[in-house]
């Protein structure tokens, strides 16, 4: 059965410390996002800090996701979602590419209660997972928005969100994993997601 809800694809800023730490000022100068160009700043630096920083009680990691300051995802299809993944634009090469991925995501607005000194200024996000639903890919997956359409990995007749996201099917994902799996093929986060999604289990 197809669900075309079964993942949503984000995008975020760049940053040149692999999401765990401040953004460069490069990061920030070359950002394609007007509020970063405005305010000098992006609040998704520390998304994949997950092995760094501390979780919040209930074992969660939150993230944050820009579109959704403006417009969140409906709740019902919210719900349905099981996989999110973010990409990002290379200020240097203008590429974009597919970073990395937050597993059966609660979707919504959520506060950090967990103490760190960088959680005063990084408080908030708007999707969280579990540490082990979470992973940067090392190496990432180039975008190439005529090979995604023509390989079926976008949904039929849609093109990438440039600053929004795109709701994908689980035939879409399960292509896409597929693909990011052949560099990845040590990422145990992945290959498990994968693996039940192949199964049907997921």
């Amino acid at each position: 059965m197809i669900n075309e809800n079964f993942g949503i694809l984000v995008t975020i800023n760049w940053n040149s410390h692999n999401w765990s730490a401040p953004a460069s000022n490069d990061d920030l100068k070359r950002s394609n996002f007007s509020y970063v160009k405005e305010n000098y700043y992006t609040h998704e630096d520390l998304n994949f800090g997950h092995e760094k920083y501390p979780l919040e009680d209930n074992g969660r990691y939150i993230a944050y996701v820009p579109q959704f300051e403006d417009k969140e995802p409906a709740k019902a299809k919210a719900n349905e979602i099981k996989l999110m993944l973010f990409k990002s634009q290379n200020p240097l090469t203008k590429e974009h590419f597919l970073i990395g991925m937050y597993g059966f995501p609660s979707i919504g607005l959520q506060y950090r209660e967990a103490h760190h000194e960088m959680f005063k200024r990084y408080d908030y996000g708007f999707v969280s997972s579990l540490k082990e639903n979470i992973s940067l890919f090392k190496n990432p997956l180039l975008i190439i928005e005529e090979t995604w359409i023509r390989k079926k990995y976008l949904p039929l007749g849609k093109k990438l969100g440039q600053q929004g996201w795109n709701y994908l099917s689980n035939e879409n994902v399960l292509r896409i994993l597929d693909k990011v799996y052949i560099d990845n093929k040590e990422n145990l986060i992945l290959k498990r997601f994968r693996s039940k999604m192949a199964l049907g289990k997921i």
